[in-house]
């Protein structure tokens, strides 16, 4: 057999083991994502190719419409619908992902999730060469659900299915198999697995930081304080590591909340309510000696009238001295010094809150 009949010969048993694979495909019911060659055919091309679609920014995409998702179709089988939360995926040696429908999946139609396969599932296929699709039902859900077909879509390729045809959430023995696993092969042992694993959804509430005390300025007018209010999961919880659940899941618009009393997101604080009280005597506010001050006013009698002249300010001092008659107004007064007495005597008084303690 010359080279040029060995090379014919190699084309025809690639061919032909590629036009078999396609045929079984096709009779299971379902689409296979990849032509597979046996082993130790190294030297065939594969007929098979392959693109990539992604997002330029690529662990982002927006939101607005999920472009590529997952999927059921349940068919007019006899109480195969169900009105459970429903978790479905893909799962591989490295780990798993899925999405989640809510409210259930009715007869005769696809129902989708409405988010992206974006959440992590912790359940992994020993066999590194194989994955599948699973769909698991609400860990609270008492129904059984049927699916007929098991659905992937995207923007570029549209919508493609593997048939199932099985039931989720059967009761064997007095256990609840509420997950339902399909190995992506007809060579696998064992291609259908259930699972007494459930869906836990998350459980949400309201979460409130705490409010910022109102001032005690006796000069502040009033008005409201504000915190951050959002609606945040509190369940499913890690074990010693996150005992107030997992927080990471934030429903942005309040909706999971909607049946809880929300907390207030701002509190009115009153007007401050000023008094004087007495504060030192024979000081200066800024210091032994000096004359520094942050307003002053000659010639006034009474510490009343003192008093007014400082309604602006914390402080207020009047040297009483006939010769020294004067008041004098300060911000601070903690680092000052005592005077000399005598022409420099002095009483100094605090501006503070009513009801404040001043010790």
């Amino acid at each position: 057999m010359n080279i040029y009949s060995i090379v014919i010969l190699l084309l025809v048993l690639c061919h032909a083991q590629f036009e078999v694979s396609t045929a079984e495909a096709n009779e299971s019911g379902r689409r296979n994502m990849f032509i597979n060659l046996p082993a130790g055919d190294d030297d065939c091309q594969r007929w098979d190719s392959w693109t990539l679609s992604g997002s330029a920014t690529l662990n982002h995409m927006a939101e607005s419409s999920a472009q590529h998702t997952f999927g059921i179709k349940v068919d007019n089988t006899s109480n195969g619908a169900s009105n459970c939360d429903m978790l479905l995926g893909v799962f591989t040696a490295a780990g798993s992902f899925g999405c989640v429908i809510e409210g259930g999946a009715s007869l005769d139609q696809i129902t989708w999730c409405d988010s992206y396969p974006d959440i992590p599932v912790y359940v992994f296929n020993h066999n590194a060469r194989r994955w599948g699709t699973f769909v698991a039902l609400d860990e609270n859900c008492t129904d059984g659900l049927y699916v007929n077909r098991f659905y992937m879509k995207n923007s570029a390729v549209g919508e493609k299915y593997w048939t199932w045809n099985q039931w989720v959430g059967e009761v064997e023995d007095g256990v609840r198999y509420y997950s339902q696993f399909q190995v992506e092969s007809t060579a696998d042992t064992g291609y259908d697995l259930s699972e007494d694993w459930a869906y836990v959804p998350p459980v949400y509430e309201w979460y409130a930081e705490s409010f910022d005390s109102c001032t005690n300025d006796c000069n502040y007018e009033g008005g409201v304080i504000t915190r951050n209010v959002v609606c945040r999961a509190t369940k499913p919880m890690v074990s010693g590591e996150a005992p107030d659940g997992n927080h990471n899941y934030i429903n942005w618009d309040g909706s999971k909340c909607s049946g809880l009393t929300k907390p207030d997101t701002y509190k009115t604080c009153p007007a401050g309510s000023c008094q004087w009280v007495h504060y030192a005597s024979n000081w200066n506010c800024m210091g032994s000696g000096t004359t520094a001050n942050n307003d002053q006013l000659l010639n006034v009698p009474t510490g009343e009238e003192c008093q007014a002249f400082c309604i602006n300010y914390s402080y207020a001092a009047l040297w009483t001295h006939s010769s020294k008659l004067k008041c004098r107004c300060y911000h601070v007064c903690h680092e000052g010094g005592a005077t000399s007495g005598g022409v420099y005597v002095n009483e100094v008084w605090e501006q503070v809150a009513t009801g404040r303690r001043k010790n």
